[in-house]
């Protein structure tokens, strides 16, 4: 999975629902969007992108950063969760 930090936005989106629409709807989405990933507003797909950039160019364009959600739509948890080892957490500081 893939964490996008935005700062200096309003974050006064709900993005907990919309990670709720995809996990409640994974296996139609996965079947229709395999591989994609997809930007979530208001727990509908928008759009579908072959990479996270053109998802989030996409996403800003149309809603203004930090008011979409985009999920990589793949089966099962690893969709939705990510492990993160300390040592690539200290790499990011």
């Amino acid at each position: 999975g893939l964490a996008i930090m935005i700062t200096d936005v309003k974050m006064d989106y709900n993005h907990d629902d919309d990670l709720e629409f995809f996990k409640a709807n994974q296996d139609d989405l996965v079947k229709k969007y395999n591989g994609k990933q997809l930007v979530i507003r208001e727990c509908d797909v928008i759009a579908a992108f072959d990479s996270v950039g053109e998802a989030f160019d996409y996403g800003c364009k149309n809603y203004g950063a930090g008011n979409f959600s985009i999920q990589h739509c793949i089966a099962g948890e690893g969709a939705y969760t990510c492990k993160i080892s300390t040592v690539y957490s200290f790499l990011c500081l």
